[in-house]
């Protein structure tokens, strides 16, 4: 075997880039240059190093002092710990201080930590180099310290969830000079206002009808992902965040649109109605609405109680769309007209006379669709009485309208056995391992449904498609959950490419 001075150094370097930790170890003791590209190896691990428990901090510290050049080899650290003896704390201190590459820094136990090592806290606020900042479980605590840090950080994630059932919020001080307002997002980051870039706030709670207006003005941040805020009011982060790109909601109020509950939809319907108006330049003073919105994730509640008024690039619906609330979709839809749709339901998205895709995609706010991700669980009570064929039929119709250029169907068709949902699991597990069914689990007998469906020439679907969309190059279209004579689970797929796949570096949006 040629000896490893015989490669070229760079590479040399790649295989110690892409070896393990015991292989760079052995790496190390050849060379020079492997020595110090192996050094980086280790301290490059994907997810950055995480120091838990005392041994693992002792090891980290004894490693990077065996040559003191790796300590600016370290760019993304982890602390977690909550229990870490005086004398080995102090070690760490010391070796923060020589971390000077150091990018990311992540508190995975957040207040616990800080709380626990104040002297902590004190190492990090000095630690210009970070430009991202990852705390979950953060608190009191984790606010004190971004007052106090002087990094110009670009990147922050803050996760509010509390340890135990006694949240943050109730700690916060209710008089004073200071307000709970104070903690909000927009005011709590304002030394970041001229760098932030990205910003993810998750178990965040404010009350809308109190909020004040807050004059603070981020010109960069153009990713904002928000979890657990109920209602949230769309006009503060309008103001706060102008030039957004990208938005991910996840709201925290399960209940906030509710078919049988007459006082939750009056209340979603109030909730939208003002975050319409508040975007309404001559209404009230209205600042407009983002005029760079490239991406929205998440839910349909969520966008329909938003009420966002400008176009969006990209919309992902995230988790499927249940048959209640199909009837918010067409009023987002004529807002957004996105080119990009992922959305997925049961069968109603389907077939719903009034809210269903077909009759949407016709629809002007679908008129510029060239990407859409459609999944759809076929349900047998859903569809009884109905063709499968006309329902695939009317859908490739309405799809024959718009400029595709890719197109993705999934149909997952498992609850068209009227076997109960527990009773197929167990099904499937004994046909996955070759064992004979149980009596119990004696299949269903074949319905017209899936009769039906198992009609379908998915290849010739596809093949009618692409001839009728002249502007379509990539269709892919599975079926899942089909049952055989012997009530064998299959999947079936039909793909056709026109032209060279992309490669897309936002797979959530266009990928399953």
């Amino acid at each position: 075997m040629p000896s490893t001075s015989q490669l070229n150094h760079d590479v040399l370097c790649a295989i110690a880039y892409a070896a393990d930790r015991r292989t760079c170890a052995s790496l190390m003791l050849t060379c020079k240059s492997l020595k110090h590209a192996a050094a980086k190896s280790v301290l490059h691990p994907l997810g950055g190093n995480y120091l838990w428990k005392q041994i693992e901090v002792t090891k980290f510290l004894r490693f990077l002092r065996a040559d003191h050049s790796r300590f600016s080899y370290v760019r993304e650290l982890h602390i977690g710990f909550t229990r870490l003896p005086s004398e080995v704390l102090e070690q760490l201190l010391e070796g923060l201080s020589q971390m000077t590459q150091l990018v990311t820094l992540g508190l995975p136990n957040g207040d616990a930590t800080l709380e626990e090592f104040p002297t902590l806290v004190d190492a990090l606020s000095k630690m210009t180099m970070i430009r991202r900042l990852e705390v979950r479980f953060a608190g009191l605590a984790t606010c004190r310290l971004l007052w106090n840090m002087q990094a110009r950080l670009t990147s922050i994630l803050l996760d509010w969830l509390p340890h135990g059932n006694d949240s943050y919020h109730h700690h916060l001080p209710s008089s004073g000079s200071t307000h709970w307002a104070d903690y909000h997002p927009v005011p709590l980051l304002s030394k970041w206002s001229a760098t932030l870039e990205e910003l993810t706030c998750q178990s965040w709670i404010t009350s809308p009808t109190e909020l004040p207006t807050f004059t603070q003005t981020y010109p960069k941040l153009r990713r904002l992902f928000i979890e657990s805020e109920a209602n949230p009011r769309v006009a503060t982060y309008i103001r706060a965040y102008p030039n957004l790109a990208q938005l991910n909601v996840l709201s925290d109020d399960k209940d906030v649109y509710h078919h049988t509950n007459a006082h939750a939809v009056q209340k979603a319907h109030e909730c939208r109605a003002v975050n319409v108006r508040s975007q309404e330049v001559a209404a009230g003073g209205g600042r407009g609405t983002w005029p760079h919105l490239e991406a929205f994730t998440g839910t349909l509640i969520d966008l329909y109680l938003l009420g966002i008024t400008c176009r969006i690039l990209r919309v992902h619906l995230d988790p499927s769309v249940e048959a209640q609330l199909l009837q918010l979709l067409p009023p987002v839809l004529a807002y957004a007209q996105p080119q990009h749709l992922k959305i997925g339901g049961d069968s109603m998205l389907l077939v719903h006379p009034s809210y269903g895709i077909t009759k949407l995609l016709r629809e002007p706010g679908a008129a510029r669709l060239e990407s859409l991700m459609l999944g759809l669980d076929f349900s047998f009570q859903d569809l009884e009485g109905l063709s499968i064929v006309s329902a695939l039929n009317d859908l490739a119709d309405a799809l024959k309208l718009l400029p595709l250029r890719r197109l993705r169907l999934y149909i997952d068709c498992t609850q068209l056995d009227p076997t109960p949902s527990h009773l197929i699991g167990e099904r499937i597990f004994a046909q996955c391992y070759g064992d004979p069914t149980p009596p119990h689990l004696a299949p269903a007998p074949i319905t017209d449904q899936e009769k039906s469906l198992r009609s379908v020439d998915l290849d010739a679907y596809v093949r009618d498609l692409v001839s009728a969309i002249p502007s379509l190059e990539d269709v892919i279209v599975v079926v899942t959950g089909e049952r055989d004579d012997e009530s064998v689970y299959r999947r079936r797929v039909a793909e056709l490419v026109r032209g060279r796949k992309a490669v897309y570096a936002d797979r959530e949006m266009y990928e399953w």
